[in-house]
């Protein structure tokens, strides 16, 4: 049974939450009410539109939802992260992503919301700690960082930087988890 006083505290931090996010809205330009509903509302359920909410805040979709993820997994709190710092990592793991036809921040964001839902809604966090939770989410959120839209094998067979810098053993995921 849910208390009224667990109730007002979930309301408030909503409000706290709703506040951060739109003045970070207003720095970078977007139509913040309508950003926010849709990503208060919606954040753990498996139909949550990422691609929506990329209309409503073409600037920076990775860190709303970025944000909320965080914030609703109480992952800020365990690990007492500032507002600040939370924003300014989400703000560079989104300047991170590349313009490319597929793995831009818009697919890291759905990757990472996907790892949301199956930890909150499909009960997986349950069954870890709280360090796994931030793992899995940070991970989830980052692995297609600095990705230029070309296959392992590519890299290989053309003796790419990237490639050689990597041994030719995973070389984008190796690059991946190093930036």
């Amino acid at each position: 049974v849910v208390s009224a006083a667990s109730k007002w505290r979930a309301g408030a931090r909503k409000k706290a939450m709703r506040r951060k996010l739109s003045d970070y809205l207003d720095q970078v330009k977007g139509n913040h009410d309508d950003v926010l509903d849709t990503v208060l509302r919606n954040i753990s359920a498996w139909n949550f539109d990422v691609f929506e909410v990329a209309k409503l805040a073409p600037n920076a979709p990775l860190v709303f939802i970025g944000y909320m993820m965080y914030m609703s997994s109480n992952l800020s709190a365990a690990f007492r992260i500032s507002d600040a710092k939370l924003l300014a990592f989400l703000t560079e793991v989104d300047r991170g992503y590349l313009q490319n036809p597929y793995h831009n921040r818009l697919h890291g964001t759905d990757v990472a919301h996907s790892m949301h839902h199956l930890l909150s809604s499909g009960g997986l966090s349950r069954h870890m700690t709280n360090w796994q939770h931030l793992a899995a989410l940070t991970s989830a959120l980052c692995h297609d960082l600095g990705h230029f839209a070309l296959t392992n094998p590519f890299l290989t067979e053309t003796h790419h930087e990237v490639a050689l810098t990597y041994y030719n053993r995973s070389p984008l995921e190796s690059m991946h988890i190093s930036m």
